[in-house]
């Protein structure tokens, strides 16, 4: 019997938030990574786990279907974006599942979410006296269009705000590609991630203000190809694209050689001022005494518009499933009700959750804790959590021995804030995100980029923490 263990560096600590400063580690070698990760613990090994742990674990690792549960999910239904036919399917398939796994009261809950239309590929050449160029780039979700035949102007680069104060006078009319030095990436990438939005958005104000007609973003990542990684960010009224790191560099390049330069662009998209209905899906597990106190699984079952959706946020979706699973195929008899809750926030996040806490505000009193996925696909290291709980701590100290950790952050992710708030015990299972910039949010987040063991490890987790918390010793 084997039980699945988390391989925890120093380095991955410091990022996840809250832990204290530590010596650098040595450069991420990805051949070396891939031999020495997720290693297999003998079960005889660890005596002190809970026996419901030691079989979830087991199962998990004999028995695993996550990995097949996201080909499907990746298969049918790529690119889940709110309102698009792809989120109906994501939304029928779940719903499935969940009958299929043999949970009970299965439904849907509606939330009410705008919907932006992609429409066709944009445009963007530059036009040097050396002949035209095409450029690779991407509407910003959210982003206003052009008019459908675009423009032709001259480009503008700004790299900070003082440039804006001194020479904001040329931004009047011009393309402003807008590029700041953005954060490096980090362990947790996704706090890189926020620093780069929210960089980017203070240039996008300003260029609205000084009355840019467009404003064009490089990629936050340090890979350099032809994929733009889309962005999470407020575009006002103006319309914003994200080149890719290989175009960004070459409009660099043409720029620094200090000619005027123009481009033509079109970008092709629109918001929909009509709401868009989707659904968030829920299901659950009845516990034996004391049914009526909830345990929630809680996963984001939207994305965007691009790729498969695998990372974003399909992994979490079926760890969540699978979690499920594993807590019926043990016979565990759990004294809470588990339910699990595949949300969708569209353009805002916490709405999913937000609309759910609305749909059972009677019944929120009773929720004992939310157990949030939020690894990305990528490998689980720590459950954080807002502050200091003595119900977090005894399930997760309970399960010391597979080595996962506790970290608290009070930079609380957006989405469980309403659930905190009402009084509920919060935790979210994070990951090892370093590949997130290169992999996540563009044509890159593929099923075949998620590997096998680690979904078993984090549907384990879930599980694990699940039955600690469900029981009411």
């Amino acid at each position: 019997m084997r039980v699945l263990g988390l391989a925890i560096t120093l380095w991955g600590l410091a990022a996840c938030g809250g832990a204290p400063p530590v010596d650098p580690a040595p450069p991420s070698d990805p051949g070396r990574d891939a031999e020495q990760r997720d290693p297999v613990v003998e079960a005889d090994t660890r005596p002190d786990l809970p026996p419901i742990a030691l079989r979830l674990s087991e199962l998990a690792s004999d028995d695993g279907q996550a990995h097949e549960a996201l080909r499907e999910l990746t298969r049918g239904a790529p690119a889940r974006a709110v309102g698009s036919p792809a989120l109906q399917r994501a939304e029928d398939w779940a719903t499935g599942m969940m009958r299929e796994l043999g949970l009970t009261d299965v439904h849907r809950e509606p939330v009410v979410v705008t919907r932006w239309k992609r429409g066709a590929a944009p445009t963007l050449v530059m036009e040097p006296k050396s002949g035209a160029v095409p450029l690779t780039m991407l509407a910003v979700p959210g982003s206003n269009g052009t008019a459908r035949r675009g423009y032709r102007r001259r480009v503008e680069r700004f790299v900070d705000l003082k440039q804006f104060a001194e020479a904001g006078r040329n931004a009047k009319g011009s393309i402003v590609f807008w590029d700041p030095p953005l954060p490096a990436s980090d362990a947790l990438a996704r706090s890189a991630y926020h620093a780069a939005c929210a960089a980017i958005e203070r240039g996008i104000r300003e260029a609205t203000r000084r009355r840019a007609a467009v404003v064009l973003v490089r990629s936050p990542t340090s890979e350099m190809d032809d994929h733009p990684r889309l962005l999470s960010i407020d575009t006002g009224k103006i319309p914003v694209g994200v080149l890719s790191p290989r175009s960004a560099q070459l409009l660099e390049a043409e720029l620094a050689r200090g000619e005027l330069l123009r481009a033509r662009y079109v970008l092709p998209c629109s918001r929909d001022v009509e709401p868009a209905i989707v659904s968030n899906v829920v299901g659950e597990w009845r516990g034996a005494t004391r049914p009526d106190e909830i345990i929630l699984l809680a996963a984001r079952l939207d994305g965007w518009d691009v790729g498969q959706g695998a990372h974003e946020h399909g992994a979490d979706v079926v760890q969540c499933l699978e979690a499920m699973r594993l807590l019926i195929a043990s016979g565990a008899r759990l004294d809470r009700t588990v339910r699990v809750v595949l949300y969708v926030d569209g353009d805002l996040p916490g709405r999913g959750l937000g609309s759910y806490a609305r749909d059972h505000w009677t019944e929120l009193s009773q929720h004992f804790a939310v157990v949030s996925s939020d690894t990305l696909g990528f490998s689980p290291v720590a459950f954080t959590t807002a502050g200091d709980d003595a119900t977090v701590d005894g399930a997760i100290g309970a399960l010391a021995r597979l080595d996962v950790i506790r970290l608290v952050d009070d930079r609380l992710e957006d989405r469980l804030r309403v659930l905190r708030e009402s009084g509920v015990s919060t935790l979210a299972l994070r990951s090892r995100e370093e590949q997130s910039l290169s992999l996540c949010r563009c044509t890159l987040d593929r099923f075949d980029s998620v590997a096998p063991q680690v979904l078993e490890r984090g549907a384990a987790l879930l599980a694990c923490v699940a039955a600690q918390l469900a029981r009411s010793s």
